[in-house]
């Protein structure tokens, strides 16, 4: 019998926020990292009056130049010219999710010492709350438990009630990350979006939007006057005929076709947002397609990610791993470039990394019910509170500790093969599961 994981090793991020603030003073301090974390750490620095931000570091070439909440995205090489000149060392806040032991080995090389002259964001941020604001999507991809699990009851959030959860999260963890308007759902769904972006926006916090693109989105153009930071485009395959196979119901012209509306609406409203395409790879996916796509997106310089599409939710990955009956999910599998049941999971817990979400995510559903995290959807397994407004921070993690789910999960490994790692690499997932009492 499990008695659940201890959370004797996690500290109060919002104090210790507060002490580097105490103790940089006037110190002038950077940001590495231009991407969603380092937005974050940007939008809790403001929100909490830090008056010696100097700007953000990072290497993308089409963040460079551009404004971050109001800090100027650098090149490394121009930081560290900075630093030459300098007659005081500044202060290194590490944002990165990609690459974070490099840009630690890059500041240690050039004399910055960890704790005294550097950090990690994830010592300074709060959760992520999720939330979805429909329980819709336009689409029915297999791999998504929006077509392979159980749907939710139907729900759709409204504005005053956003507000509400919005002013509750923000009282109750003052230092919040961010708060994506999505989790399993299209909120481009939502034609009053912009109201809700607007809210985030009031209240000095780091919104993110992601969307499938393929849908009609005559007002856009509204959301784009809000000036989001982050703007997320996920789909896979540039051909119709590769497209529909994980994206059912989809049409890839009109993905197409709103990518270059968004390019024309963020040169006139908006050009600091940032715009990241996820391209999701599977065993049938094409190279050329790949390569069409990042011409493309060199084109209207937004960046693309592509890695491997994998099956959700979390909890029919448990499923495989239990050896439980999958032949409903099957199909899906056998679309993957990687095999679940190919018993590698006992080598992944021996040499594991911490579970970001296990400490800092939360998904909030339409009807402000809280589950464990983003990667699941089952609201009777993975349910922590039946209203967001009637609970803390705190109370979530004590429920959240004992939850099946999260044990299960981080038993067998799933934090990496999910991808979702903490972006220090201090970190290892070794300091929870070793506390995991009496495995199955």
């Amino acid at each position: 019998m499990s008695k659940g994981i201890s959370l004797d090793n996690y500290t109060d991020t919002y104090e210790t926020l507060l002490k580097l603030k105490r103790e940089l003073k006037c110190r002038p301090i950077y940001i590495w990292g231009a991407k969603i974390t380092g937005g974050a750490v940007c939008s809790v620095l403001l929100r909490e009056k830090f008056e010696n931000v100097k700007g953000v570091i990072d290497s993308n070439t089409f963040m460079q130049g551009k404004k971050l909440f109001g800090f100027t995205v650098f090149s490394p090489e121009y930081f560290w010219n900075i630093v030459k000149n300098s007659s005081e060392t500044p202060f290194v806040i590490v944002a990165a999710a990609v690459r974070p032991k490099e840009i630690y080995d890059i500041c240690s090389a050039h004399g910055l010492i960890e704790d005294k002259d550097l950090c990690w964001a994830d010592d300074l941020l709060g959760p992520v709350y999720e939330v979805d604001l429909t329980n819709a999507c336009n689409l029915n991809c297999p791999s998504c438990p929006q077509s392979n699990w159980k749907r939710h009851e139907n729900a759709v959030m409204s504005l005053e009630r956003f507000k509400r959860i919005v002013a509750h999260i923000k009282k109750d963890t003052p230092n919040v990350a961010y708060i994506p308007l999505f989790c399993w759902t299209e909120p481009l769904l939502k034609k009053d979006l912009a109201e809700y972006a607007e809210v985030l926006k009031r209240e000095g916090i780091l919104g993110i939007i992601s969307t499938n693109f393929s849908l009609n989105v005559p007002h856009l153009e509204e959301l784009i006057k809000q000036k989001p930071e982050y703007f997320r485009i996920s789909f896979s395959g540039y051909t119709q005929e590769l497209y529909e196979k994980a994206h059912r119901g989809g049409n890839i012209e009109l993905v197409k076709q709103n990518m270059y509306k968004l390019r024309e609406l963020l040169d006139k409203y908006s050009p600091d947002t940032f715009v990241e395409v996820y391209y999701h790879e599977y065993n049938y996916s094409s190279k050329e397609d790949l390569q069409a796509w990042k011409k493309i997106c060199n084109e209207l310089h937004y960046t693309l990610a592509d890695f491997n599409a994998t099956i959700n939710p979390i909890e029919n990955i448990i499923r495989i791993l239990k050896g439980e009956d999958i032949s409903d999910i099957e199909n899906v599998l056998n679309t993957l470039n990687f095999d679940f049941r190919d018993k590698r999971y006992p080598d992944i817990c021996d040499h594991p990394e911490l579970c970001y979400s296990f400490k800092n995510m939360f998904c909030i559903t339409a009807k402000g019910k809280v589950l464990v995290c983003d990667c699941v959807y089952d609201e009777k397994q993975a349910l922590l509170a039946d209203d967001i407004e009637k609970t803390t921070y705190n109370e979530l993690m004590l429920r959240k500790k004992d939850n099946k789910v999260c044990i299960d999960c981080l038993k067998y490994g799933i934090p990496l093969y999910n991808c979702a790692l903490s972006s220090n690499p201090k970190s290892s997932v070794r300091k929870i599961y070793e506390e995991l009492v009496g495995k199955e």
